[in-house]
């Protein structure tokens, strides 16, 4: 079972995007009506918050805790091992997929319903997502994967020396990027609920430009997301140089 999960990490959220770039960017003519694609949006995001966000962090607590006595550590050295085999399906599968399909949805909601990134709240909506959604699939994904090769590679002992894995699983470089996640779900979530007015986008002459340019706002959306690529670039530059988790993984060779 845990070699499929790692042979379909790739392949399942590369499936995500392909199909929801066939169904709701405008590229493809948006062919889903607006109902059809708020509802995808609506089950997107809850899934993001109750199936992943919730039990990621929840237990993302629970070993920082363990992780932060060795006593504790040796106790729960064996449950430990189940848990980040959990939270690899989290981030690998629930989170990736469903962030996938929140932004994609997203989209096709400017496309349908014709909005304008030029809108402050809408904008920032955009920006948030796409930060969050490469921040976790490089920075949090990475991380529970070297947490769980540093695991299996100190093997079944609980008696065993994991003053190594105590200090990978005690980060604080990768906990913030974490638990900054929470707030960002919520920021997301809020912003479009109220819609505030005083929410600006500092570009809006700019961008009215480029969505004249690009026929819609939604081709504009794409475009951004595109681009955010290139944040993985400063991610795992600051992961190699801060992460405890990769310099522990280079002393031991794992």
């Amino acid at each position: 079972m845990k070699s499929i999960f790692v042979c379909f990490e790739k392949i399942v959220p590369v499936s995500a995007i392909l199909v929801s770039i066939a169904t709701l960017t405008p590229f493809f003519g948006e062919r889903l009506p607006f109902e059809a694609i708020m509802w995808i949006h609506i089950w997107s995001f809850l899934i993001l918050g109750i199936f992943f966000e919730l039990p990621e962090l929840g237990l993302n607590l629970w070993c920082l805790r363990v992780g932060s006595r060795q006593r504790r550590l040796k106790q729960n050295f064996l449950f430990l091992k189940k848990i980040l085999w959990i939270r690899y399906f989290l981030t690998h599968y629930v989170g990736p997929c469903s962030g996938i399909w929140v932004v994609a949805s997203g989209i096709g909601l400017i496309g349908a319903a014709g909005r304008s990134l030029t809108e402050g709240w809408l904008f920032w909506i955009l920006v948030a997502s796409i930060v969050g959604l490469y921040k976790g699939m490089s920075q949090h994904n990475g991380y529970l994967k070297n947490l769980l090769r540093l695991s299996m590679a100190r093997g079944s002992d609980p008696q065993g020396d994991h003053r190594q894995i105590s200090i990978a699983l005690t980060s604080r470089f990768d906990h913030i990027f974490i638990f900054f996640e929470l707030p960002t779900y919520l920021f997301i979530f809020l912003t479009a609920y109220y819609k505030p007015s005083w929410m600006i986008n500092p570009w809006p002459q700019a961008t009215l430009v480029m969505e004249q340019r690009l026929h819609s706002g939604a081709s504009l959306a794409v475009v951004m997301v595109v681009l955010g690529a290139f944040l993985i670039i400063p991610l795992r530059w600051s992961i190699k140089k801060y992460s405890c988790v990769s310099r522990v993984l280079e002393i031991s060779g794992v």
